[in-house]
């Protein structure tokens, strides 16, 4: 069913965008059909064992057609061609981390659809991910569009 909604998607020139957290049967063809692919660090590790996570992202990159990128508490690494991209957590008071890497994959899914480049999509996902991580539960702390955007911007303008 999946492979032929990308199949489908890619037929209609939309992108498609493939959630990778785990090895499931029939990942390796929605690998290569995917345009973005946002792997979890045990997916990346298990798909691409080349020790450091940065190796392991650069062969991801290879399977699939266009980013790659990594995301957890240690924040986020995105490869685009030879380009990496290093994104530190937003710093909070961590509740429950329940849900914040679909929330992650939402706010990277919506900096796509701006046409922003991969370091905006990076500030953002991060942003929208730790913002909801200051409540109890999935969903109690989930932010709104705009505190998204405002801590994304200030994020931007850290220095690292």
């Amino acid at each position: 069913m999946q492979i032929c909604a990308a199949e489908e998607a890619h037929r209609l020139g939309v992108k498609v965008v493939l959630d990778a957290g785990a090895i499931r049967e029939g990942m390796g063809e929605l690998v290569a059909l995917s345009d973005v692919l946002l792997a979890s660090e045990r997916y990346a590790s298990e798909v691409a064992p080349r020790g450091e996570i940065e190796d392991s992202l650069l062969e991801l990159s290879r399977m699939g057609r266009a980013w790659s990128c990594h995301h957890g508490q240690r924040g986020s690494i995105g490869i685009e061609g030879d380009k990496l991209v290093h994104q530190p957590p937003l710093q909070v008071e961590v509740m429950d981390t329940t849900g914040a890497g679909d929330v992650y994959l939402g706010g990277y899914a919506y900096a796509l659809l701006q046409g922003w480049p991969l370091e905006r999509c990076m500030q953002v996902a991060s942003a929208a991910a730790g913002l909801s991580c200051r409540n109890l539960g999935a969903r109690a702390a989930l932010p709104d569009l705009g505190e998204v955007e405002e801590v994304s911007w200030q994020e931007a303008r850290t220095p690292v």
